[in-house]
């Protein structure tokens, strides 16, 4: 009896430690920070004639629950001048019962500063700015045995850049720039 009691007492916290480590190592949706980062292109046609615009992006996120996530979007955009977006975010994740993949919707909007002045050969461009911007997306992400995950996602963005020039006839003229375009990106779930 003694030997069955003490076998009992050293293998009950050995289960219940690897209960408990099993439980840790595949529940991926913890509370808390959570970032998106990728790498993509602002695929279509605009006022512009780039086709693909590249785009790096990191979302900045705090995971409430397994469903949602809310954070900052920041960034850069190679558009006709450089500019950075920056704005809040939104992400509702739908992860399977096997914590292998999620797939997501998310959306931002926000402004962006310009990062460079604009250049035309013909006019002097007097002032630089970024503009406003809407980005929705949906995506999947696939998961490792760790808490990183690889993701793609497409979507659809508006972004509008303007700027203001001297003309030889005028004397300033506002010219803004509107840009919709598809949105593919791949990148890193941390």
């Amino acid at each position: 009896m003694k030997l069955r009691a003490t076998f009992l007492f050293i293998l009950i916290p050995i289960l219940i430690y690897a209960q408990e480590k099993n439980e840790s190592t595949s529940k991926k949706w913890d509370k808390g920070y959570c970032n998106f980062t990728s790498y993509g292109y602002l695929i279509g046609s605009g006022e512009d004639e780039k086709t693909f615009v590249p785009s790096l992006h990191m979302e900045h996120n705090y995971r409430f629950n397994k469903n949602f996530a809310f954070g900052l979007y920041t960034g850069i955009d190679w558009l006709d001048f450089t500019v950075a977006p920056i704005g809040p975010n939104l992400k509702i994740l739908f992860p399977d019962r096997h914590n292998k993949t999620s797939f997501f919707v998310g959306g931002a909007i926000g402004g962006s500063i310009a990062l460079q002045d604009k250049k035309l050969k013909n006019y002097d461009v007097t002032d630089t700015r970024g503009g406003r911007f809407a980005n929705i997306e949906i995506g999947v992400t696939l998961y490792d045995q760790s808490k990183l995950g690889v993701f793609v996602a497409g979507g659809y963005r508006h972004q509008q850049i303007s700027y203001t020039r001297n003309d030889w006839r005028l004397n300033q003229i506002d010219k803004t720039i509107t840009y919709n375009r598809f949105v593919f990106k791949i990148g890193v779930r941390l």
